[in-house]
């Protein structure tokens, strides 16, 4: 066996342990005799997509094809089905924008600072600063679709020609883990990473991943019952509605672009773009050929 096969068998091992705690696939000891056939049944018809377990569970098998492993989640609703009701970000009050700019200043500079400073701003709120205002309000108006933040705020970072992974995304460190098998394993905790990468893309592509909300009482809202509620919600209303249940959903625009994304420079700026991903419908298929 390969290096690169035993790698990749051991992170599904270690993937599927730990979905198995969950996944009611898995069979014990103590299942009726009844569900113990099925997957005896089940395992007869797919012996190519079982994994033999660890020693100390030699008994439990789960399926790769099945979707406790294929899926980081199995949300009963839409990802985005909140997208559409959301409400838009409002543009703050010009004058409202300039008292708070002014009141920061007045506690960082001398008074002889400070009386140029309000010069300044009051000659802004007076000419230019309304002309901007009025073409801000226009091209809100005219893109209902997005926020007024959202251009700029992306024009930020791709007509920026300093490098991004420095200038501007935050690193990410992974503390030891605890566990003697992953302790000192680098290569088996990459491959982990790398599958469960895997599994988050496609249920971000298959819309199945759980929308991104606040819940203000999780142990009364973030349940099987409020979701079947929202599967009843139209579209351009659920975000209201679950106002009402103290569920606060959150922007998700910008989740698309987390994965399969690349960044294409032009002579002025760079443009985002969604790149193929392969449309193997099975992870295991798809580690297998392009990794082994």
């Amino acid at each position: 066996m390969t290096a690169s096969r035993l790698l990749l068998k051991n992170s599904v091992i270690r993937t599927r342990n730990h979905v198995r705690n969950t996944s009611k696939a898995a069979v014990s000891s103590k299942a009726s005799p009844w569900f113990r056939s099925f997957s005896s049944l089940r395992e007869k018809k797919h012996p190519e997509a079982l994994v033999s377990s660890s020693a100390e569970n030699d008994k439990s098998k789960i399926l790769l094809s099945s979707k406790e492993f294929q899926y980081l989640q199995r949300s009963p609703v839409p990802t985005d089905v909140f997208q559409k009701s959301l409400p838009r970000m409002p543009i703050p009050k010009l004058d409202k924008t300039c008292e708070r700019y002014l009141a920061s200043q007045k506690a960082l500079t001398s008074p002889e600072a400070f009386a140029n400073t309000e010069r300044i701003t009051k000659n802004f709120l007076d000419h230019e600063g309304k002309r901007l205002n009025d073409v801000l309000i226009a091209k809100d108006k005219a893109n209902k679709h997005t926020s007024y933040i959202s251009g700029p705020w992306n024009e930020m970072y791709l007509k920026d020609r300093r490098p991004v992974s420095f200038t501007h995304n935050p690193g990410i460190s992974m503390i030891p883990d605890l566990r003697p098998e992953f302790r000192y394993n680098t290569p088996l905790r990459a491959a982990n990473l790398l599958v469960s990468a895997l599994r988050f893309h496609k249920s971000l592509r298959e819309s199945v991943l759980l929308p991104d909300v606040f819940h203000l009482v999780p142990k009364k809202t973030n349940t099987s019952t409020f979701w079947n509620k929202v599967k009843w919600m139209p579209g351009r209303i659920a975000t209201p509605l679950s106002y009402a249940f103290k569920v606060f959903p959150l922007d998700m625009s910008q989740v698309p672009f987390i994965a399969v994304t690349c960044s294409i420079g032009t002579s002025s700026s760079a443009i985002f773009s969604n790149c193929s991903f392969p449309t193997c419908c099975n992870l295991q298929e798809y580690l297998r050929s392009t990794w082994i």
